[in-house]
């Protein structure tokens, strides 16, 4: 049997191990990767039935390839052929960083020069009176005309945001009509993609169902 995944549980600890074997016939440089995928989703599914264990995987990997020995001896990190290993696992591994952008004040986000006007939109996208937001800050809507980033934050609020367009369209054609022009522009795109992949899908269909 390969690629088979055993649970125990410690007696009297809120622990669950994972014994992992896996089974390998090719060679694989990045063989250490694959794992760490495995292993993480092994752990996800775990943790997703909630019963409160932490969780721990041990992983085994059988190779039994045409080249003979494994030609890799240390793929099983994909980090143990790299110069300067220590110092890059040293800074990186076991590392996550979280950056809430809501943490963030507004003024702070918006001296982050021209980048700053994505950051605001990224932090109220979900605000569903954005269009009342930005009527009330007029100044941020006149400094996207000159950003650099102008088109994805447009695209961005289109795509990403629960607010009203209507309203958004208003706002803009009483403080930038170029940006409104913009904006009606991008939503003709994204309703011109949105036509194109679903006459894909519906052609895939078509061809599913004839076969």
């Amino acid at each position: 049997y390969a690629d088979i995944l055993y649970r125990a549980q410690i007696k009297s600890q809120a622990i669950e191990v994972l014994f992992m074997l896996n089974h390998e016939r090719n060679p694989d440089e990045l063989l250490g990767l694959k794992i760490n995928e495995y292993v993480s989703g092994a752990i996800r599914r775990s943790m997703r039935q909630k019963h409160g264990r932490h969780v721990f995987v041990i992983s085994f990997t059988l190779y039994n390839g045409l080249q003979r020995p494994y030609p890799y001896p240390y793929s099983y990190s994909h980090l143990a052929n790299f110069k300067g290993k220590n110092l890059i696992e040293g800074l990186i591994l076991g590392v996550h960083n979280m950056i809430d952008i809501s943490c963030y004040r507004n003024v702070d986000l918006a001296s982050h020069v021209d980048i700053g006007i994505l950051k605001l939109f990224m932090k109220h996208v979900d605000n569903i009176d954005i269009a009342t937001w930005l009527g009330r800050n007029k100044e941020l809507v006149i400094s996207l005309e000159k950003s650099k980033h102008r088109e994805r934050s447009l695209r961005y609020l289109v795509e990403a945001g629960t607010h009203k367009i209507e309203e958004l369209l208003t706002l803009l054609e009483n403080v930038s009509p170029k940006l409104k022009k913009e904006m009606l522009t991008t939503l003709q795109q994204i309703e011109k993609r949105g036509i194109s992949q679903g006459r894909q899908e519906g052609i895939r269909e078509g061809m599913q169902k004839g076969i």
